[in-house]
C-alpha cells in the first residue's frame, strides 16, 4: 500500500509538471525583419493575440518557451510560413538579428518571466528537425 502511495505521488507530480510546461508555451505570431525599421534581418514585432490569422511573407507562426538556462527558445513549423520565407530566414545554419529586441512585455507576462529581455543583435544556430525548425535565444 506504501509503494502505490508513492507511485501514484509519483505520477500526479510527472502530470503537474508536464502540465506546467504545457502552459509555459504560448504561440506567437512574428513579423521577421530588423526592429529599427520592420526591413532587413531580424525581428520587427511579436504579438500574441488569440487570433494569429494567416500569415503573409515574412511573417511566421512560433511557439515561445523559456529553456532550463532561462533563454528563450521559439519553434516554428515550416508549414506556418511561405515557402520563400523559410528559404530567406531559416534555410541556412543561423538566424540573424540585425538589432537588439527587446521582447514585448505581455509576452514576458504569459511567460511568466519579470525582468525585461532582450534578444541581442547577433547571429544564432537553427536546428531543423522535420518539420520543426528550433531557435534559441
Amino acid at each position: 500500500m506504501k509503494n502505490l502511495k508513492r507511485m501514484l505521488l509519483l505520477v500526479l507530480i510527472l502530470i503537474g509538471s508536464n502540465v506546467i510546461e504545457a502552459y509555459s508555451k504560448i504561440v506567437i505570431k512574428i513579423v521577421i525583419a530588423r526592429h529599427r525599421d520592420c526591413e532587413g534581418w531580424g525581428f520587427c514585432e511579436w504579438s500574441a493575440s488569440g487570433d494569429v490569422g494567416p500569415v503573409l511573407a515574412r511573417q511566421a507562426i512560433a511557439t515561445v518557451d523559456v529553456n532550463s538556462d532561462n533563454r528563450l527558445v521559439l519553434t516554428f513549423s515550416k508549414k506556418s510560413m511561405l515557402p520563400e520565407t523559410f528559404t530567406q530566414y531559416f534555410s541556412k545554419d543561423n538566424f540573424l538579428c540585425e538589432d537588439d529586441f527587446p521582447v514585448p512585455s505581455a509576452i514576458l507576462k504569459s511567460l511568466n518571466l519579470t525582468k525585461p529581455y532582450t534578444i541581442k543583435a547577433g547571429s544564432y544556430p537553427v536546428v531543423i528537425n522535420g518539420d520543426l525548425i528550433t531557435v534559441e535565444f
